[in-house]
């Protein structure tokens, strides 16, 4: 125990790691060793024996280091080596990693990439494994730390290292630094850390949220916040900035989330603090101008010059009121203006207005000076924003994306296909006072029809206002206080157009109802026209001489082989020609069968008529797939069925027929046919719903008793990839009316 002594004494001044090595002559549980290791750690193995060498009974030889310097290694592994000749004695090996000087651990300054979506990622190398967090804020004495999480684990003990800095406010300078300690030991349970290394600090300044796709393509500015009390479009960028995908974007999307930052910090609204200017009215600026003349010069050069399609975000003021409308810039070359109604149709809203102005407003002198295609969308009012139409905003927007092809994506479903106006009166008031309405947006008003009154503080009547003309409230002052010359109520007359897409797709069809002839035709005589039939009496009622209506009927195929069957059935189709040719083909099969032009959409029955509802290929190209379902369990008997085969065709490429047999139709069509087809698929909501989950969920609340859908069907129709053949995977949906 003296020898313990002298070692304790003489090891207690060092600073540095100290190791003990030696032939003890103790064993573990020996008073020495107790001793030993109050002061000690043992770093060899003592449960694997040392001596005798031959045959190793008794522990007695050990490594130890000094504990209070432990810190600045990490033991990896120990030993007794397998050595019985060289000593009496087993040689013992401990493997340790001693830890990296601070200033070496670094390999790299730190350095940034993909500043998006209100983020930044920072990145650096280290010469050892480290742990590694980001330390940032607005200024170096207060910081918050970054760190890269997967899966609710810290990512570590890597050389290369990338951490993700999420928040951020665009415009804003931070000032940041990397920070990386050393691993030594990295296992499940124990992990061992060295020195720590810090950065000098460095700063950056988050501009407009970039996403630069991965594929190539155009630019799209996308602005909110022009308006400064307009908050439903900064939160929609604010989100969208966070949600979009740069791997599906093709192009660059810049999205500006506040247009005009300080007066949006200074609850300015519309209105600017300091030179008294609507910003949206002063396009293109000057830059010897007024503060907002300056900012408009600045967006103008800035972003708007360098945009090939322009999106602005807008809603009502604190004191405005409206229904969700989209403009689309009017005065332009012909083509700019189709291609900007074109996106303004993708917008879920009731109604569109095609602007008549160049200058008043950015996204119209976009458009007239710089051809470039623009919309204004306008949702939420009343200073305030809520979730519902920040969440129809964000789909507005990535619809229009979708469509122009900025982003790979499926279109999001919508409720509205927007009526155009092309007429809007904007009522200002003449006197300042205090405006009672009688109506509110999205009403419906005639001309002449009293629309409110304007009075003074003493309730005696300025100024009565009438509507001009027929139209649709889009906004209006919904606050007490009106100013002279300010807004009091706007309205559109709307375009009476019938709905532009059912004469679409019956032209579309017309034109493939020839081809479709000659198919039907061969099918009817076809092997598949036996597989069919197997398939429909698997859900046909047992009875016979059912009541059929084949609703979308084409050239009656399935309405010739269920009148063979011998039962009643009536095929209708919403193109003429179609049932032309159905006529022809049940006369040459020599089928009692009757057919009639009518829309799918509104079948002209009486109800509870039918007592099977058939249809094949249909639902996929009605623009009001749910209306149609509700009036084909209106025309079904209780007890009736549907068995409607469908495909999600909106969701596959008809462009695509290298798959395809030499002979088969599509290679017969002409290529700006399947362009028509393509654009008509995208003006319709079914395209963009998930099928046939979208059906149950349809159908549950028109009172249906029994539902179920087949997917397997294209497998045992379509055997063969011959001239019928059907590259889309079909779906067969069952259902029963309630008795």
């Amino acid at each position: 125990m003296k020898s313990l002594e002298i070692v304790k004494s003489s090891t207690a001044s060092y600073k540095k790691p100290l190791f003990l090595a030696g032939d003890m002559n103790a064993e573990p549980e020996s008073d020495f060793i107790k001793e030993l290791q109050k002061d000690f750690q043992i770093l060899s193995n003592p449960k694997q024996s040392t001596y005798p060498a031959s045959e190793p009974q008794k522990t007695i030889d050990y490594i130890t280091t000094l504990k209070s310097n432990i810190n600045g290694f990490a033991l990896i592994s120990a030993q007794v080596l397998n050595e019985p000749m060289a000593s009496d004695h087993r040689p013992i090996l401990v493997e340790i990693r001693t830890a990296e000087k601070a200033d070496k651990i670094f390999r790299t300054k730190p350095y940034l990439q993909n500043p998006v979506g209100n983020g930044i990622t920072v990145m650096w190398e280290t010469t050892v494994p480290a742990y590694c967090w980001v330390e940032y804020g607005t200024d170096t004495t207060q910081l918050k730390r970054a760190r890269t999480i997967v899966d609710g684990q810290v990512v570590c003990n890597n050389y290369l290292h990338k951490v993700r800095i999420d928040g951020l406010q665009p415009g804003q300078k931070y000032y940041y630094r990397v920070c990386s300690q050393e691993m030594l030991l990295y296992q499940a349970y124990k992990k061992v850390f060295g020195n720590t290394a810090q950065s000098d600090f460095s700063e950056f300044t988050l501009p407009a949220t970039i996403i630069r796709g991965k594929n190539p393509g155009k630019t799209v500015l996308v602005t909110a916040g022009l308006h400064a009390g307009e908050y439903v479009g900064i939160q929609t960028l604010i989100e969208l900035s966070k949600k979009m995908n740069p791997e599906k974007v093709n192009g660059q999307l810049v999205l500006v989330k506040v247009l005009n930052r300080q007066d949006f910090e200074k609850r300015a609204g519309s209105i600017s603090w300091e030179d008294g200017k609507n910003l949206n009215r002063v396009f293109p600026g000057r830059k010897d101008g007024t503060k907002m003349e300056r900012l408009a010069a600045a967006i103008t050069e800035s972003l708007i010059r360098k945009a090939d399609y322009y999106i602005d975000l807008h809603g009502g003021d604190d004191y405005e009121e409206l229904t969700p409308y989209v403009y689309f810039a009017g005065v332009a070359k012909p083509e700019i203006v189709e291609a900007s109604r074109k996106m303004a149709e993708q917008v879920d809203v009731p109604y569109m207005v095609q602007s008549n102005v160049s200058t008043g407003g950015a996204y119209n002198y976009a458009a007239s000076t710089f051809h470039i295609p623009a919309v204004l969308l306008e949702r939420g009012c009343m200073g305030t924003w809520e979730r519902e139409e920040v969440d129809s905003m964000r789909r507005d927007v990535r619809n229009i994306l979708c469509s122009i092809g900025a982003y790979n994506g499926i279109r999001s479903h919508s409720t509205y296909y927007p009526l155009k106006m092309d007429d809007v009166r904007y009522q200002c008031a003449s006197v300042n006072g205090l405006w009672y309405p009688v109506k509110k947006p999205g009403d419906i008003v005639h001309q002449d029809e009293y629309l409110g009154e304007i009075r003074d503080y003493e309730g005696n009547v300025q100024e009565i206002c009438r509507a001009d003309m027929d139209g649709v409230i889009l906004y209006q002052v919904s606050s007490l206080q009106v100013v002279e010359g300010g807004p009091v109520i706007t309205y559109g007359n709307i375009v009476r157009e019938k709905d532009e897409r059912k004469t679409r797709i019956a032209q579309y069809w017309t034109r493939r109802s020839d081809s479709f002839l000659e198919q039907r035709r061969a099918e009817l005589h076809s092997a598949l026209a036996g597989r069919w039939m197997t398939e429909l009496k698997k859900h046909l009622p047992e009875k016979k001489n059912l009541r059929i209506l084949d609703v979308g009927c084409g050239t009656g195929f399935f309405t010739i082989l269920l009148a063979k069957e011998g039962h009643q059935v009536t095929g209708i189709d919403l193109t003429p020609d179609m049932i032309t040719h159905a006529k022809k083909l049940a006369e040459e099969e020599k089928a009692d069968c009757q057919f009639a032009v009518m829309d799918a959409e509104n079948p002209d029955f009486p109800d509870e008529e039918f007592d099977v509802i058939v249809s094949r290929n249909l639902t996929w190209t009605l623009p009001d797939a749910e209306h149609a379902y509700q009036e084909w369990f209106r025309v079904l008997k209780p007890g009736g069925v549907m068995i409607n085969l469908d495909a999600n065709y909106g969701a596959a490429d008809f462009a695509d027929t290298a798959d395809l047999p030499e002979n088969h139709a599509h290679h017969q069509i002409q290529d700006e046919l399947m362009q028509e087809c393509e654009d008509i698929k995208r003006q319709l909501p079914i395209s963009s719903f998930l099928r046939p989950a979208w059906d149950l969920e349809t159908l549950s609340p028109t009172g249906v008793e029994e539902f179920s859908f087949d997917l397997g069907i294209s497998k045992r129709i379509y055997t063969e990839k011959d001239e019928f053949y059907n590259p889309t995977p079909m779906f067969l949906i069952f259902a029963k009316k309630q008795r």
